[in-house]
């Protein structure tokens, strides 16, 4: 859609106005929406002729026509009263009409083709106009007819087409000299060449038309262009266009055609050294024309801003030595659009990751230019692919933003809903690396650590509560209990009624023993926050006269299936397995000793050094074979061990190897010392037991007949 739509605007956009133009010789009033289709396409039309300008700058230019000179009409021409020497103006009259006010006696030009066809020059053109009888010097029009008439294939004089806006629209006419320099008839007299050019509407000169006529009814008033007249008059214009079509042709170097300050050519001191006595005119053609920056006849070309008169001489050389450029079919742009809409629609489907996709944008657009500019150089061929490789740009861009957004909601969306059961850095793990989040809900085996708690008694103390009050007590009671777990990098994996499971490593590959050993301190250290927080709300509660509660906590390590489990209308990600199961059996194994936490022999190893841990037992918990070592956390290692600990350990080691009576001792010691608590009860009584009736075989294994 995106290409659609950007691809089919910029193709209307760039095209309405050639598809909405007037026919040549329509009288109708042109549609209301010509303004808007005229608006529309300028941007473009704009961008295309900026890119065609760089291109004409930068590529293959025509090589400067040696026999090519322009004399120029400079501030130093214009201003010889000041520049000269005095004595250099007697015996000259050329130069004594020069010295005079700008615009001189028309013999001046009389003058100046004398000397020029004398020394052999081929042709002298005139960029200058003479619509009219001089107001000052008419003496002088008569001494340029005669050197016109005595020099008629050797000088091309001016025309200019004027156009004016007057009520009933445009009128369009046509300058000629007037009459008494040559005749006008028509056909217009051969010596004579239009100087206009028309540029584009950003005033930049870009094309040409060799043959003209200023009504399209009346073709037999056509006229040719100044290169083009020059160019007949040489018998050289074999090259040359036929109709009356703007053409492309390629210009040389702006700094072509340096021009020649014409009053040089009467000096005879310059006349001698500059230019061997005239020899260094000898076949050439030349254009005369004002350079003076006060005269303003300078114009913006593709190649840069200059001179009228030069513009002239690029113009014939590049006509003398057929250096026109061809345009394509006016269909050609409209196909190229769609073929770079539907080469952008390629790449924004096909190519998903931003970074690469980028890079291939750019190379594209890169290539696009770098190919523009090869057909221009070697193939003489104006291929406007800007606006295609616009258009192909602005799809590629809004893909890859439509492509970026839709990847950033996507990821907040599973963010959101991954923060329901991880910690915050998690969720963002999850969401920067969502291929391993989907490749783990098809299931895959991981070593993690399992975290169980469960509310003591509560479905006989929901028995006296209201829902309200339940559920808004379990509500405060999770939030904090799910916040220390994401605190400490866990996951939630579920709620079963008052009892959650907590998960470390889930989406962890690396089985390090650095990283195991960090996600069960993380799983121990979460329980004893717990247990903290379980402490601070009971405080609350009793001020607000609400039940206190209590919990057990059951953690172990090990492998276990992670996947999403359950049916098409509902599954979840969760964690099945013995490692899944003994973690719960744990759980439910402090109400037997009388702790609220127990941890296995597995991540008791693993925490050991960061928390102390105290015995409690070796277990074979129900559905189970194999004992299991049992812990419980007192705190971390840096806190001061309780009394009576030490002589625990030694009767916990001494009741497993048999030796009940020091056992019982110990057990006793311990008590006595400050460790009177109800685990060490436990172990005081089956000691006592023990030496009384010994068993006849002993492992130092409890076997747990429920869950």
């Amino acid at each position: 859609m995106i290409a659609i739509v950007i691809g089919g605007t910029v193709m209307t956009a760039r095209h309405i106005e050639e598809w909405t133009r007037p026919s040549p010789g329509d009288q109708e009033s042109p549609p209301w929406y010509r303004p808007l289709a005229i608006t529309a396409s300028q941007p473009f039309q704009l961008l295309e002729w900026k890119v065609y300008d760089f291109i004409h700058t930068f590529g293959l230019k025509t090589p400067a026509d040696p026999d090519v000179v322009v004399l120029g009409i400079d501030a130093t021409t214009l201003d010889l009263g000041n520049s000269l020497w005095p004595g250099d103006l007697v015996g000259s009259r050329p130069l004594q009409l020069m010295s005079e006010v700008f615009p001189w006696s028309r013999e001046v030009y009389a003058h100046v083709i004398e000397r020029l066809v004398d020394a052999g020059a081929e042709t002298v053109v005139i960029d200058l106009m003479f619509p009219t009888q001089s107001a000052t010097h008419p003496e002088g029009d008569e001494v340029l007819r005669r050197c016109l008439e005595k020099y008629r294939k050797h000088v091309i004089l001016a025309a200019d087409y004027v156009s004016q806006e007057v009520e009933w629209g445009r009128n369009d006419s046509v300058q000629l000299p007037f009459d008494g320099l040559i005749a006008q008839k028509w056909p217009a007299d051969e010596r004579i060449g239009f100087v206009n050019y028309w540029p584009d509407t950003d005033g930049v000169i870009r094309e040409t038309r060799f043959h003209h006529s200023h009504d399209p009814a009346l073709p037999e008033q056509s006229l040719n262009s100044f290169p083009a007249a020059t160019l007949l008059s040489q018998n050289r214009g074999g090259h040359l266009p036929t109709d009356s079509d703007f053409h492309y042709v390629r210009f040389g170097d702006p700094a072509n055609y340096e021009p020649v300050s014409l009053h040089e050519i009467f000096i005879p001191s310059l006349w001698e050294s500059n230019f061997g006595l005239g020899k260094s005119f000898a076949g050439k053609t030349i254009f005369l024309g004002t350079v003076a920056t006060q005269q303003q006849d300078f114009h913006p070309t593709a190649v840069g801003r200059i001179a009228g008169v030069r513009v002239h001489a690029q113009v014939y050389a590049a006509a003398k030595g057929g250096q026109f450029l061809r345009r394509m079919p006016p269909w050609f742009s409209p196909l190229l659009i769609a073929a770079s809409s539907a080469l952008a629609w390629l790449l924004i489907s096909r190519y998903r990751r931003p970074v690469l996709a980028t890079v291939v944008l750019f190379v594209v657009v890169i290539l696009a230019m770098v190919s523009q500019m090869l057909l221009f150089n070697h193939a003489a061929l104006v291929v406007n692919a800007s606006t295609p490789t616009f258009a192909f740009a602005l799809i590629g861009i809004c893909g890859f933003s439509y492509d970026f957004l839709l990847e950033q909601r996507e990821k907040t969306a599973l963010k959101r809903s991954v923060m329901r059961f991880h910690s915050p850095d998690v969720a963002e793990q999850i969401v920067q690396h969502p291929e391993t989040y989907h490749s783990i809900r098809q299931g895959a085996v991981r070593c993690i650590v399992i975290l169980f708690s469960d509310i003591r008694g509560y479905t006989s103390m929901s028995e006296v509560l209201t829902a309200q009050q339940m559920v808004t007590q379990l509500n405060e009671y999770f939030e904090r209990m799910v916040s220390v777990v994401f605190q400490r990098k866990g996951a939630v994996d579920k709620f079963i009624g008052d009892a959650m499971m907590a998960v470390w490593g889930r989406f962890r590959n690396d089985s390090r023993e650095a990283e195991l050993a960090d996600d069960a301190c993380q799983a121990v250290d979460s329980a004893l926050a717990m247990r903290r927080e379980l402490a601070v709300l009971n405080e609350r509660w009793r001020e607000k006269n609400i039940t206190e509660l209590s919990i057990g906590i059951g953690i172990h390590q090990g492998e276990a299936v992670v996947g999403e489990i359950g049916s098409q209308e509902r599954a979840e990600l969760t964690a099945i397995g013995d490692c899944v199961n003994l973690g719960s059996r744990l759980e439910g194994a402090t109400k037997e000793y009388g702790v609220d936490l127990l941890i296995s022999d597995v991540v008791q190893e693993r925490v050991s050094s960061a928390f102390i841990c105290r015995s409690v037992d070796l277990v074979r918990v129900k559905g189970k074979t194999k004992p299991v070592a049992v812990f419980t956390v007192l705190g971390p290692r840096d806190m001061t061990p309780p009394p009576g600990l030490e002589s625990f350990e030694e009767g916990m080691r001494c009741y497993r190897q048999g030796r009940f009576g020091e056992a019982l001792q110990l057990f006793q010691q311990a008590s006595a010392g400050g460790m009177d608590d109800f685990l060490t009860n436990i172990f005081v009584k089956r000691s006592g037991e023990m030496v009384d009736q010994p068993p006849e075989s002993w492992e130092g294994v409890y076997t747990m007949t429920r869950k």
